[in-house]
């Protein structure tokens, strides 16, 4: 199937939009939009460096204040123990203009929703699983081809010259997950 390339502003809508309209959390939308890229389709101008939770993407942070400032969505702040956790939500007046977009890209809207729905059936819809994850993915696509393992005690090993604090099991469920999604 040909997919379209799609401009970050859009796939950030599409995201929080194929969660039912809201999502909680920056690393979540951030992760998704890294598969996106993996498996649906190039995000017009937006590349992905190493982070301390896995890729991340300047220009997906910054299609999402775009998305905030223009009232697309909502942004609340609430307060955790140790950091805040950001919740988006499509705005009503919004929900019209997204709906046409996800008509527009329908195939990859399609996609997306299935990604987030595996997601949620590995109970990985959380900042630290879906980090997890996709620091897996990561690893294992750095890999030498005559290395690549999908072992999770030389994820960890590997993790720590990325700075990385993992653990083993979470990056056996990301394995998982990753295998689920046909991403490894």
């Amino acid at each position: 199937m040909d997919y379209k390339k799609i401009n970050a502003q859009d796939a950030v809508l599409l995201i929080v939009h194929a969660n039912n309209d809201e999502l909680r959390g920056r690393t979540i939308l951030q992760k998704l939009a890294y598969f996106w890229t993996l498996s649906i389709s190039p995000i017009i101008n937006v590349s992905f460096e190493s982070h301390y939770y896995g890729p991340y993407s300047a220009e997906i942070r910054h299609a999402l204040d775009i998305t905030v400032a223009k009232s697309l969505m909502d942004e609340s702040i609430r307060s955790e123990e140790t950091y805040n956790r950001y919740c988006y939500k499509i705005t009503e007046d919004s929900k019209d203009l997204v709906r046409t977009i996800a008509e527009e890209y329908k195939d990859e809207f399609k996609q997306i929703s299935h990604i987030i729905a595996t997601c949620k059936e590995f109970e990985c819809l959380q900042y630290k699983e879906l980090s997890h994850a996709v620091k897996a993915y990561y690893l294992y696509d750095k890999m030498a081809e005559k290395e690549k393992t999908k072992s999770a005690e030389v994820m960890v090993g590997k993790a720590r010259s990325f700075g990385w604090s993992v653990e083993q099991k979470k990056i056996q469920n990301g394995i998982k997950l990753l295998e689920k999604l046909e991403l490894i």
